[in-house]
């Protein structure tokens, strides 16, 4: 779908019904509304200054993320079940999506927010919020 980041193209992809099951893919979740409030805090927060702050919660397999997805919409199909590694290749050969992720199948990067927390005192939106979040504004706006 041209109209959404590639983020957002995510949910597109799992509620949307374009994959027979889920490829074994991790995601760090991350929330705009999180990287606003990180923005608006580090302007005058010495403290901040020079250093990287990693804004988000925490990292999720996409099956996670599918099982939010299918708790927050029942009459939806969303697959489950996962697709081998080899399968993901093959259909990436037509999905682009799934091409740009194909390096990271199988691997999980987690990260730390302590930070942002810290040194910012944002506590980050649980990831099943901005999940539902995303979802609901994509269906709110037809993109879905």
């Amino acid at each position: 779908c041209a109209d959404v980041s590639t983020s957002l193209e995510l949910i597109v992809q799992v509620m949307g019904g374009k994959l027979p099951a889920l490829p074994k893919l991790a995601f760090g979740i991350v929330d705009v509304r999180d990287v606003a409030e990180a923005h608006i805090r580090s302007i005058d927060n010495a403290e901040a200054a020079g250093k990287r702050i990693l804004v988000g919660d925490r990292t999720l397999w996409l099956e996670d993320i599918a099982d939010v997805l299918r708790n927050a919409y029942p009459n939806r199909k969303i697959p489950s079940g996962t697709l081998p590694n080899w399968v993901v290749r093959l259909i990436s050969l037509v999905n682009p999506i799934l091409k740009d992720v194909v390096p990271r199948l199988g691997k999980s990067t987690e990260f730390s927010n302590a930070r942002m927390q810290n040194i910012l005192g944002i506590t980050p939106i649980p990831a099943e919020e901005s999940i539902r979040t995303s979802a609901e504004s994509l269906l709110k706006y037809g993109l879905l």
